[in-house]
């Protein structure tokens, strides 16, 4: 017999005998069992508090994002009152553009959280927010600064904390991935619910400046759940 067919019949024998009944497959010293990596990855304490801070970070960023319509009311009369032209286009170009770059940079956030990781990302994220919103209280009364701060770099970190806060949970969950993305799918709309009687019940006390610094202040929230509850994989 050729020693290429010898070759080949051994192979296939080795096959045979891997798939029959009684003869488990030889993995090599120190492998995983099948199913053991299972468990490890769909459920523990660390798990969980993943799925936690995601729920946090999709519910106080879009609750933000998606309740613009209580600001734009308020911020159409006082452009009104300040005589800017075309004030209804202005101001809703505004929101606008927060949920546009929102969705918008998620190709260049995952990218970044590639590269930084996605708690790194996450992270600057929620300060790049942070930032649009403190600087947006106080050119409050400046449609264009507005575009700028609220509309661009307030977007561009919301982009920045929502996409990982998704992709973070493949690194935790394998079988109930698709129960846990629906859970923090959840946050955004509780939190939706919620923000536009907190936005009017702050427009009515604190007026459009003590607003936007409270919304400031829930970005901040953001990177300190994200830091501090330490959620990081050995990829993330």
């Amino acid at each position: 017999m050729p020693p290429q067919t010898a070759d080949r019949n051994t192979e296939v024998t080795a096959e045979v005998t891997r798939l029959t009944p009684g003869h488990p497959e030889k993995r090599p010293d120190g492998a995983d069992p099948p199913g053991a990596r299972d468990t490890e990855k769909d459920g523990g304490a660390a798990g969980w508090l993943v799925v936690l801070v995601s729920f946090l970070c999709n519910g106080i960023i879009f609750g933000i994002v998606n309740c613009y319509g209580v600001l734009y009311v308020a911020l159409l009369q006082k452009m009104e009152a300040n005589g800017v032209a075309n004030a209804a286009f202005k101001c809703s170009l505004v929101g606008s553009l927060c949920t546009g770059l929102t969705f918008l940079m998620s190709a260049a956030s995952g990218v970044l959280a590639d590269q930084a990781g996605l708690r790194r990302t996450a992270f600057f994220g929620a300060i790049l927010a942070f930032v649009g919103l403190l600087i947006s209280a106080f050119v409050s009364n400046q449609i264009e600064a507005l575009l700028v701060t609220y509309g661009l770099i307030f977007g561009t970190g919301a982009s920045l904390v929502y996409t990982p806060s998704l992709v973070v949970l493949g690194h935790h969950f394998e079988r109930r991935l698709g129960f846990v993305n629906g859970l923090v799918a959840m946050g955004s709309s509780v939190f939706t619910a919620v923000m536009p009687f907190i936005m009017k019940s702050l427009l009515a006390s604190v007026a459009m400046k003590g607003t936007l610094l409270v919304l400031a202040g829930q970005a901040v929230a953001c990177g300190v759940v994200n830091g501090a509850a330490g959620v990081q994989h050995s990829a993330v």
